[in-house]
């Protein structure tokens, strides 16, 4: 599985998925990400729906990487 960080409750997760592939043994997908190590988030509110539109404050975790 793959790690997505952020606040509970927000929407943006910065991740998208296209593509399934199966085979006899196994599944293969694509995804694209932005850098979640390097995402900054805001102060998260304790109520997850207070936080639903919080997105990442660091421009430089928006580029996006292709993981297979």
């Amino acid at each position: 599985m793959y790690g997505i960080k952020g606040p509970t409750g927000a929407n943006y997760t910065g991740v998208t998925v296209g593509g399934l592939e199966v085979s006899s043994k196994n599944y293969l997908t694509v995804l694209a990400t932005i850098k979640q190590s390097a995402a900054k988030w805001g102060k998260a509110n304790s109520d997850p729906v207070k936080n639903s539109g919080m997105n990442p404050i660091n421009e430089g975790s928006l580029r996006r990487d292709l993981v297979l």
